[in-house]
């Protein structure tokens, strides 16, 4: 057994030097040393993070291209394995995490007066835009109607001008194509268009649900909100 700090450049050829000396062989690396400051995002130094990617990063590739001659001589391996923050970020250790909390406290009576008038218009922009995508007679929206309709899915969302109702996926689907098939839908800021890909899963699922016109409010500015921090 060797112990060293893989954070010294020096450390990865001396722990590779054991097994060689021991069984004058290497036949696997196990990449799993972790270690490393946690807390507030916006509070960590520069020095914290160095010192957390000296180890998890660059310890590890040290350690595989030292090792890595004799692991291909001996046809060996390399398992690497992550921990399960890096899985499963939290608001105190990671900005995305800290994101990710933010969406599900959004609720329809903390929204702006704005916000809901734009999301309602939204909502009925995009239900005329993939309207007129129904009444289309060929093109990728009549596939998919079709396509979805022979499926002949579970019947828990409606697919718009369709006359039937399939699985929620989908729905989402085919509402998608129909809402995009002419290409009326909004655009926004950053420049893109979040309705037609968002809309129609947002509609589905609150149909199977039976969830109210204030929780498909949220859901529309959630989901603008989400792309437009995202681009940025």
């Amino acid at each position: 057994m060797s112990t060293t700090d893989l954070r010294d450049p020096a450390a990865a050829q001396r722990l590779v030097d054991v097994p060689l000396t021991t069984y004058g062989r290497v036949d696997f690396v196990v990449a799993n040393a972790g270690s490393g400051k946690t807390g507030d995002f916006l509070r960590l130094s520069d020095v914290d993070g160095e010192e957390g990617f000296g180890l998890k990063l660059f310890g590890h590739m040290r350690l595989v291209r030292a090792a890595w001659p004799h692991l291909s001589s001996a046809q060996g391996s390399v398992i690497l394995l992550a921990g399960r923050a890096g899985r499963t970020p939290s608001a105190h250790s990671m900005i995305t995490g800290a994101f990710v909390d933010k969406i599900p406290a959004i609720r329809y009576a903390s929204l702006p007066a704005e916000a809901t008038a734009v999301a309602k218009l939204v909502l009925l922009d995009t239900l005329a835009d993939a309207m007129a995508g129904a009444m289309e007679t060929s093109g990728v929206a009549k596939l998919a109607t079709a396509y979805v309709r022979d499926m002949g899915e579970a019947s828990q969302s409606s697919v718009i001008g369709g006359g039937f109702k399939t699985s929620m996926q989908s729905a989402a689907y085919v509402n998608g194509n129909l809402a995009s098939a002419l290409e009326y839908h909004a655009a926004w800021s950053p420049p893109n268009p979040p309705a037609s890909p968002t809309l129609p899963a947002i509609l589905a699922i609150a149909k199977h649900l039976h969830l109210s016109g204030q929780r498909v409010i949220e859901a529309i500015v959630t989901a603008f909100e989400v792309q437009a921090h995202l681009a940025y």
